[in-house]
């Protein structure tokens, strides 16, 4: 082949190749628009066409990664950060994300290494530094945690999730007054995050340690006044505390705002009781009973106060 037929040849193979790398971008544009509109499964076919127009573009496949793992496909998502890292070996957030997909997926242990190695590339990235501290808090190791968590804060002071994974962690390592400041930092951030820090009280009562039990509870009755399980978690905690009034109110809370919730009848019932009204409290156990017919506990709470009511033997 002469010189004029081999440059007759490349020319339509470098057009063929342009004309690729267009489309290649421009489903690349489309993925993102996608994306920035929460319509991921159109943002991955999109990603997806890009890769295989121009497999060696870089942060192609790091998009299809991310795109993937809002799709829970985690092992797919790894392959695509890790040929990221072929065109772009030192890519923080690709290795990042591989470690968070490990972590995702119960390989925590995995994925710390690249979680450290991608914030040694890039130290300020949040999000990161508060997976790594997750991820460490799953393997038990608290004070590092506790410091990976510190630096998630610092870099992102309006994130709820660090507050209240950092007060989690502060918590199990015996820092109780610093664990409940982070809580309650939560509460502002995030009115709705109510869940664990009655799982944290809950915790607490077990090991005896009822006045922060208490502040927990209270916290989490205070920050979901619209919920009824705080409600009847704080009122409950009163009423066995004796202090039959004050946790009568947010009993009568609960109820109003979950009436078919037999269990709050009950604390109800307890409640008045305690303050020697008898009649009502037996109405309050039947109505439980109504609304959960085979609890046992509640069936044997109503015998129990039967006992206090005069004419009955």
């Amino acid at each position: 082949m002469n010189q004029a037929q081999d440059d007759n040849t490349r020319a339509p193979l470098k057009g063929r190749e342009a004309a690729h790398l267009r489309r290649a971008f421009e489903a690349h544009a489309q993925g993102l628009a996608a994306a920035k509109d929460d319509r991921w499964k159109t943002a991955l076919r999109a990603f997806k066409e890009a890769v295989r127009l121009a497999p060696d573009q870089p942060r192609f496949n790091y998009v299809m990664g991310v795109a993937l793992c809002r799709h829970d496909r985690f092992d797919e998502a790894v392959e695509a950060f890790r040929e990221e890292l072929k065109i772009v070996p030192e890519h923080a957030p690709s290795i990042v994300e591989i470690g968070i997909c490990l972590a995702r997926t119960g390989r925590t242990g995995e994925g710390i290494p690249y979680l450290q190695k991608g914030l040694m590339l890039r130290p300020n990235l949040p999000l990161a530094q508060y997976s790594l501290g997750l991820a460490l808090l799953t393997e038990r190791r608290r004070a590092e945690a506790i410091e990976a968590l510190d630096r998630a804060v610092l870099l992102d002071p309006a994130q709820a999730n660090s507050y209240r994974m950092r007060g989690l962690a502060l918590a199990m390592d015996g820092q109780v007054e610093r664990s409940l400041a982070d809580l309650r930092a939560t509460i502002g951030l995030n009115s709705k995050d109510y869940q664990a820090i009655l799982n944290l009280g809950t915790e607490f009562g077990r090991d005896n340690r009822e006045p922060q039990a208490g502040q927990l509870f209270e916290l989490a009755a205070r920050m979901a006044p619209d919920i009824a399980l705080p409600q009847y978690v704080f009122g409950q905690f009163l009423i066995n505390h004796r202090q039959f009034a004050r946790g009568l109110e947010y009993v009568e809370r609960a109820i109003k705002l979950a009436p078919q919730h037999g269990e709050s009848y009950v604390a109800r019932g307890f409640a008045m009781l305690g303050q020697g009204r008898i009649e009502e409290a037996v109405a309050a156990y039947r109505r439980g009973g109504e609304l959960a017919p085979n609890n046992a506990t509640i069936a044997g709470t109503l015998l129990f106060v039967l006992q206090h009511k005069p004419g009955v033997t």
